[in-house]
């Protein structure tokens, strides 16, 4: 997670045998949280961000595929606080506003 002002970076990594992990970082807007877990059968990834008020992150969830991305059961595309969405790299690069969010994905 990188923090600059009132943005936000975060791009989890998957490594190995690693199954979840969290990161809370207390700024001045407020805390910024990130945690991510692999599902029971290992290919799918369950990802919570919290973004404080006034602040904004873009978040590269580890999916290639934008349309196989959903926020809180909705795609991606079409879930609220949701600003921009597109790939990159191998990722979906996803720029929110302030609020809590649920990621879920595909590990592809």
């Amino acid at each position: 997670m990188t923090i600059t002002g009132k943005f936000a970076e975060i791009t989890p990594e998957m490594c190995g045998k690693c199954a979840s992990t969290s990161v809370r970082y207390r700024a001045i807007e407020g805390e910024v949280v990130c945690a991510w877990e692999k599902r029971a059968d290992g290919a799918n990834l369950r990802l919570r961000v919290e973004i404080p008020p006034g602040a904004k992150a873009t978040i590269a969830v580890p999916c290639s595929d934008p349309a196989r991305v959903r926020e809180g059961g909705r795609p991606v595309r079409r879930a609220p606080g949701i600003l921009r969405v597109r790939p990159a790299g191998g990722r979906t690069l996803v720029v929110v506003g302030s609020g809590r969010y649920l990621f879920e994905a595909p590990l592809v």
